[in-house]
């Protein structure tokens, strides 16, 4: 069950865990790993580098209703040393994500968050209707108390031809006020202390990933995609898109900068990162597991105000 959540729907998770209450107004983020040897191809080693830019607008419908609509993009830039003169790769990743996200205010204060977003995935060496991808999201959550609150419902995405439904639950807790407990499942769990109302620290485990259509020449128009001198296609060989997913744990801190404009990291131990190259059937060609590394995520999140 863990290979199927991690390898074939975490790009779901990781997109709806940044909305499970409200979003960010505005979001910018770097994350650095550091540069590892890829499993079986010694001494060729790659790095990644991630970056990511969200924009969402609240819209007030009603006195108990809002709308939020938004835009999202996400880069994995790869840089690779040792390879050899034949070597050729991708080395950029893109997600670009349209999401709408509607809240309710029920009575006997209950809410309703309804989540959908459609998005394009892929190296963008060429674009085609397969690079398409959707998902939703819907969250009814109660507020027992001004420090408690618990919610369920589920997630669902379609991509490279597979849907994925999966159970969500989401929990926020403060036993005291300088102390929060937050889990959205199955994506983070995360403790913050609050020892001042400008600065927030504490731990947090989470599980990301992405997936991304490859259609880059130097792989799409070389056998085993395409007959070769030597070997006829194989479209069972022919590398149609890639599964990447972590798994981490770690510190993070947030600092106020102005107002609800903040400064916030996350240093953490990748205890799990993975790579599943897919054919057009969605089928496993192979999976690459990677080493344990330590990486640093960065960004400025300008949050909407709790007033």
């Amino acid at each position: 069950m863990l290979g199927v959540l991690t390898l074939g729907v975490l790009w779901v998770v990781d997109s709806a865990s940044t909305q499970a209450q409200l979003p960010n107004l505005v979001e910018v983020r770097g994350q650095y790993m550091p540069s590892t040897e890829i499993p079986e191809q010694a001494p060729l080693s790659s790095q990644v580098a991630s970056y990511d830019a969200a924009l969402n607008v609240p819209v007030r419908l009603t006195e108990r209703a809002f709308l939020i609509p938004g835009l999202a993009y996400h880069v994995d830039s790869v840089s690779f040393s040792n390879q050899p003169d034949d070597f050729t790769a991708p080395r950029a990743f893109h997600s670009i994500e349209i999401p709408v996200m509607y809240v309710q205010l029920l009575p006997s204060d209950w809410s309703l968050a309804l989540r959908f977003a459609a998005g394009l995935a892929g190296d963008f060496h060429a674009v085609d209707a397969d690079l398409l991808r959707l998902s939703g999201m819907i969250l009814a959550s109660k507020t027992f108390s001004e420090r408690f609150v618990f919610g369920f419902g589920g997630l669902a995405g379609y991509s490279f031809g597979a849907f994925f439904p999966l159970p969500a639950l989401y929990f926020a807790w403060e036993p005291i006020t300088q102390f929060r407990l937050e889990t959205f499942v199955p994506a983070f769990l995360s403790a913050t202390y609050i020892p001042h109302h400008r600065v927030e620290i504490g731990g947090r485990a989470e599980l990301a990933g992405n997936q991304y259509g490859v259609r880059f020449s130097g792989i799409r128009d070389e056998p085993p995609c395409v007959d070769g001198p030597d070997a006829s296609a194989d479209p069972a060989r022919c590398l149609d898109n890639l599964a990447y997913s972590v798994g981490s744990a770690g510190l993070t801190l947030g600092v106020r900068v102005y107002e609800s404009l903040w400064f916030e990291a996350y240093g953490a131990y990748a205890f799990f990162r993975r790579f599943e190259p897919k054919n057009a059937a969605g089928d496993s060609i192979d999976i690459d597991s990677f080493p344990r590394e330590f990486f640093f995520r960065f960004g400025i999140a300008w949050r909407i105000p709790e007033s």
